[in-house]
């Protein structure tokens, strides 16, 4: 067994030394095509999430005290809608501590960014 590890090592030894020396370069455009559709869709996602809640909030104005249980599938969008919004940045706040915590930059500007007032500091 201990001449089957040797060998495996002595086999082995070659692909670690040159490790430092292979080049990922070819697997940098599919995840940077990934990450453009993601930034793509994000928003789309949220825009989303907000239009349930909306949707949830209009029918439970609409319904009244007509019937209970309209009432209590609009008052169920309402909260899958805020439960859905509040996932959503709070998995994005959480994404952007990570990157400032470990210094890793947004080298990718097309995507989006927070929300800022014009012309604010």
């Amino acid at each position: 067994m201990k001449k089957l590890v040797y060998a495996s090592i002595m086999f082995l030894f070659p692909f670690v030394t040159f490790a430092q020396g292979l080049n990922f370069e070819g697997l940098t455009a599919p995840i940077n095509g990934l990450s453009n559709v993601m930034n793509k869709i994000i928003p789309l996602i949220i825009g989303a999430a907000v239009i349930v809640f909306l949707w949830g909030v209009l029918k439970y104005v609409l319904s009244g005290s007509e019937d209970p249980g309209k009432r209590e599938e609009a008052r169920g969008f309402m909260i899958w809608g805020i439960a859905a919004l509040f996932v959503m940045v709070s998995v994005w706040g959480l994404v952007r501590i990570l990157q400032t915590t470990t210094g890793i930059t947004n080298t990718n500007n097309s995507g989006v960014g927070f929300p800022t007032v014009p012309g604010g500091r």
